[in-house]
């Protein structure tokens, strides 16, 4: 799926229901991690296999001096 045209400078609609709508998800570019959802991640959800909470994780160690 192509990134969706950002609704104001940064904001990325990065993801859509199968149909098309609604938007499901938005990212900031600017921002070191902000990420929005509103699918339910927690039905698949495993701390160990999740991409978006493992780039959560590593934006945390990072930002707080602890990641390489």
């Amino acid at each position: 799926m192509d990134a969706l045209p950002p609704v104001r400078p940064g904001l990325v609609l990065c993801g859509q229901s199968p149909d098309g709508q609604p938007v499901e998800a938005v990212e900031l570019r600017e921002h070191p991690f902000c990420v929005g959802i509103q699918y339910h991640l927690q039905f698949k959800f495993r701390p160990n296999r999740s991409p978006l909470f493992l780039g959560f994780l590593r934006a945390v160690l990072i930002r707080a001096g602890q990641y390489k």
